[in-house]
């Protein structure tokens, strides 16, 4: 990958399978658009990958969960609905943890899911490893 500090540490600990990471084929679908925008083609193109390289590492990392009807129907997030589709995948999965730095995530809870920045996860991570 070509991501550095904390999201890389993230991405190394569900490659060594100390985490898992949940995404839906709404998550899927929204990482291949994102991956399209101009500027960010233009990092993973400069670092020699290609989009198709980061979506099959994403496919790989990923446990790619079904979003039930249950969870589909959640609608959370008022100020940005489009953030809905990670809390889905949070219930889908039974996550421990929402890492985001969005803000309007940020600002809720959801039942037994915590969702924190991604220096607060790694600190729960390292503590775990000591």
């Amino acid at each position: 990958m070509i991501l550095g500090g904390l999201p890389a540490e993230i991405i190394n600990a569900a490659e060594n399978k100390q985490v898992s990471i949940a995404i839906s084929e709404v998550i899927v679908e929204e990482i291949k658009h994102t991956l399209q925008y101009g500027r960010l083609s233009k990092i993973y193109e400069l670092a020699g990958v290609s989009r198709q390289q980061l979506m099959g590492s994403v496919l790989k990392i990923g446990k790619l969960v079904s979003i039930t009807s249950n969870a589909s129907n959640v609608e959370i997030i008022k100020e940005d609905p489009s953030d809905d589709k990670i809390i889905q995948c949070a219930i889908a999965s039974e996550a421990d943890f929402i890492v985001s730095g969005d803000k309007h995530l940020a600002e809720k809870e959801i039942g037994k899911t915590r969702i924190l920045s991604v220096g607060e996860f790694m600190r729960i991570l390292k503590s775990t490893d000591e």
